[in-house]
């Protein structure tokens, strides 16, 4: 038996253990893979609308709330979710099967943390949304979830427009985490 440094020996036993094991761990993936087919589990986002609906339509959110033009920016984020997900959306003019109403209700921020008594390091911003989806052809409420809601935390520096533009990215991500939350809600029914 050679056992110089550049060859590499495997004692015949071991070798046939570790088949054994590469051969267990093998089945184990299979039956766990079988295992959950059968449990009718998927992944998060593939299941369908409520009601046997196929298309949505989409109109611009309400706000009512003291933020202006966050409306535009969570309907467009919406739209985008449903489109990544394969989901027709149509205009209103298009005759879809349903439309998905969303109000944004509040806002609120708070501090997240402090440097010293009066003064905030990060603040907090968080939505509030009611979504509703509603039949296209009599208004008949086919689902609806009312106090949804997501935060995101910024960063306050003593650069006001600084904290602006920090404030104007929590927002941008809040509004994506937002959509992919109403998404989620309407296709698992939650």
């Amino acid at each position: 038996m050679n056992r110089d440094m550049g060859s590499e020996y495997r004692h015949p036993k071991r070798q046939g253990e570790s088949m054994g094991v590469k051969r267990i761990f093998a089945i184990g993936i299979l039956a766990i893979c079988f295992g959950t087919a059968g449990c009718n589990y998927r992944f998060t986002g593939e299941g369908d609308f409520p009601g046997g609906v196929r298309t949505v339509a989409v109109p611009i959110f309400a706000n009512q709330t003291s933020e202006a033009g966050v409306e535009s920016t969570f309907t467009n984020d919406l739209i985008f979710e449903m489109n990544r997900n394969g989901r027709a959306v149509l205009d209103l003019q298009e005759n879809p099967d349903a439309v998905i109403s969303v109000t944004i209700r509040s806002v609120r921020i708070d501090a997240a943390s402090r440097s010293a008594e009066q003064t905030s390091r990060e603040r907090r911003i968080r939505f509030g949304v009611d979504v509703k989806l509603t039949a296209a052809q009599d208004n008949r409420v086919i689902w609806q979830r009312k106090g949804l809601t997501a935060n995101e935390t910024y960063l306050v520096s003593d650069d006001k427009l600084q904290t602006e533009k920090n404030k104007q990215d929590a927002v941008t991500e809040l509004s994506r985490r937002m959509a992919e939350r109403i998404y989620n809600s309407l296709v698992e029914n939650f």
